[in-house]
């Protein structure tokens, strides 16, 4: 099956088991997330979307469906009683919070290397190196696993200037910025070829700017 087919099939067959759920989402924004899933799928595994097409069977629009469901349900749900269910945010902060995730794997990555370096004597490192491993590693599962739930909301609303994400998401956002501002990831990072994020006429725009700034945006998002 070619590509374009099988992204018809998987989108028809989890439109059809949001319904079974009684849960009725638009084709389009169905469509969307099938593509992305497999556009995640084969950047994961470092292969062409065909291939992954071929490694995804119809099994996947049933766990799809399990992870769809709650959200969309949360967002026309919004309230739990206890406290506002969502955050509105700008099109534009939440484009630039996932541009900062990608660019925090790279830090990590780039940090995991420089423990290597480390490990072989060509670099210098005065702290615990299996301390700083482990916060590496923590933060590279904690960013993947936000980015795909930032991606996951994201998916369920049409394009519009401002969009909503539950305030969990929003929490947890802001804390892994926060802490990750605070650690030493991002100056060895820095310090390691993923210092430079941006050049302007003012000087460099480090990688702890762009934390920074995104933290700050996502900080004046509107609760309700």
């Amino acid at each position: 099956m070619d590509t374009t087919n099988w992204h018809a099939t998987q989108t028809t067959l989890l439109c059809e088991i949001l319904q079974d759920r009684n849960i009725v989402v638009r084709r389009d924004v169905v469509e969307a997330f099938v593509s992305n899933m497999l556009t995640l799928v084969a950047e994961t595994a470092g292969i062409s979307e065909h291939a992954a097409s071929e490694t995804i069977t119809e099994a996947a629009a049933e766990r799809w469906a399990d992870s769809l469901a709650p959200t969309i349900l949360a967002m026309e749900n919004p309230c739990d009683g206890t406290a506002s269910g969502v955050v509105l945010v700008s099109a534009h902060t939440l484009a630039q919070t996932a541009a900062t995730l990608i660019e925090l794997v790279r830090a990590a990555a780039s940090v995991e290397e420089f423990i290597e370096l480390v490990s072989l004597g060509m670099a210098d490192y005065g702290g615990d190196l299996a301390t700083l491993r482990g916060t590496a590693l923590d933060a590279r599962q904690r960013v993947q696993e936000l980015s795909l739930e930032l991606a996951r909301h994201l998916v369920t609303q049409p394009p519009m200037e401002m969009l909503q994400i539950p305030v969990q998401t929003h929490a947890l956002l802001c804390d892994l910025l926060d802490q990750l501002s605070q650690s030493e990831l991002l100056p060895i990072a820095e310090n390691n070829g993923h210092g430079t994020y941006h050049h302007t006429v003012d000087g460099e725009y480090t990688l702890g700017d762009v934390v920074a700034a995104t933290l700050h945006d996502l900080d004046v998002a509107s609760t309700y």
